[in-house]
Formats: structure tokens, C-alpha cells, sequence
């Protein structure tokens, strides 16, 4: 195994009792290298909240064929906690276990990455569903992705539900204000613009649209119901 960062590569021979560690392995675990790193020293690192899933984890590897595949917390001497990744399989022979191989990586970093990124998309997902606007997202052919509660709840569309038509032509009835509407669409930064706009039950609203385009083409459609 090839270490790569902090990706420590271990190896254990049960028959001999002899374990192989890189040199920043016990680093981990917030231990020294002349100590002698046994699995009970692995545990008393755990956090409290990972220990049991850790020795299920471990037992499942040892007795079956699965290999080992975990995320779980250490807890250092200055109760620093870190975020480790490890890896592993079991070799046997005559079906008994001749050695056991593994890697363990520090994933603090990418971990506090990934939670920062979950709030964020947590604060968009509760911005999209409770602002009192109406929000589209549609690609660059004018197919609607997804809509947010307002626009169901002003103009009546259920995403879900099959109107056997394209939603644009049910709510720009008209052709030539659904021509304007789609080219408004096509063009986003184009600023603001009043449409006259029909709820899925035929009702007229009375509408301003703006659009905006993503880094991915992805088009966010923002309306204001003037009505």
C-alpha cells in the first residue's frame, strides 16, 4: 500500500503477532512510535459515540469475508478530535486468517469541508421552500427542473402530476406571450419583465420575472406576484 497525505498503511500477521506500521501511523492516534500500538490502545482513542460500531465493524472483517470500510472520531490528548478513514481486508489461509492489511487516512479536513458545504445547501434548501417569491430552475431548452412552494402554491402546478402538455403552454396560453415569455427565459440578465401568467385552473396573474444563469447553464427564474 502506498501512503499518500496522511494515509497510513499497516500490516498485521496474526500467526507471528507481528505488526507493520508506516512511520506516521501512531501519529493518529496521538501515541508515539516506540509504543507498541495495540487494538486496545485503537480503542481507548475512539470516541465514546463510534467505539461499538468500530469493534462490530472490526469483528464483521475478522470473522466474514467483508472488508473493512469505516468513518469514526479518535480523540486526542488535548481532546482534539480528528476524523479517520480506514480501510482493510483479511487474508486467510486454510481458512484461517494468515494476515490482515489496511490504510488509515486522516479526514478531518474533508469532513469539516463536507459538514460546511451540508449547512450551506441546508440554508439554500430552507431559503428556496419559504421565500415569499415565486423560484424556477430550468435548463437552457426551457424544461422545468424544479419549483419551489410559492410557484405551486400561486399558480396551482404540481410537479409530480402529468398536465399532458408542456407546463409553459399552460401558464403563456397565448402564443406570442409565450414566445415573449420563452425568450425572456432564453435570455437571462435580461432584468425584470411583466407577464400576464395563467394558474393551472385558467385564473390570470399579473407577474414580474427576472433570470439569472448558473455556472453549470442551469437558469434560476425569480417572479414577483404583482397581481
Amino acid at each position: 500500500l502506498i501512503a499518500l497525505d496522511r494515509s497510513i498503511p499497516r500490516h498485521r500477521t496474526p500467526r507471528s503477532h507481528r505488526q507493520l506500521n508506516s512511520s506516521n501511523h501512531h501519529s493518529l492516534y496521538d501515541l508515539t512510535q516506540s509504543e507498541d500500538l495495540k487494538l486496545k490502545d485503537v480503542f481507548s482513542r475512539l470516541h465514546p459515540d463510534d467505539l461499538d460500531r468500530y469493534k462490530n465493524e472490526v469483528s464483521n472483517t475478522l470473522n466474514s469475508h467483508q472488508d473493512l470500510n469505516i468513518e469514526y472520531r479518535v480523540i486526542h490528548s488535548d481532546e482534539s478530535i480528528y476524523w479517520l478513514w480506514a480501510r482493510g481486508s483479511v487474508k486467510r489461509s486454510n481458512g484461517e486468517i494468515e494476515s490482515v492489511t489496511g490504510i488509515t487516512s486522516d479526514i478531518t479536513e474533508s469532513k469539516t469541508l463536507r459538514r460546511k458545504l451540508d449547512l450551506e445547501r441546508e440554508k439554500f434548501e430552507m431559503l428556496f421552500d419559504r421565500i415569499p417569491v415565486l423560484i424556477t430552475v430550468f435548463n437552457p431548452e426551457i424544461n422545468i427542473n424544479e419549483v419551489n412552494r410559492e410557484f405551486e402554491k400561486v399558480l396551482g402546478y404540481d410537479p409530480a402530476k402529468d398536465y399532458g402538455k408542456d407546463p409553459i403552454s399552460i401558464f403563456y396560453p397565448d402564443e406570442n406571450v409565450r414566445k415573449e415569455a420563452v425568450e425572456h427565459m432564453s435570455n437571462p440578465g435580461g432584468g425584470w419583465k411583466e407577464f400576464e401568467v395563467r394558474t393551472t385552473t385558467g385564473e390570470k396573474r399579473y407577474q414580474l420575472w427576472s433570470n439569472i444563469q448558473l455556472s453549470d447553464s442551469t437558469i434560476v427564474g425569480i417572479g414577483y406576484d404583482i397581481t
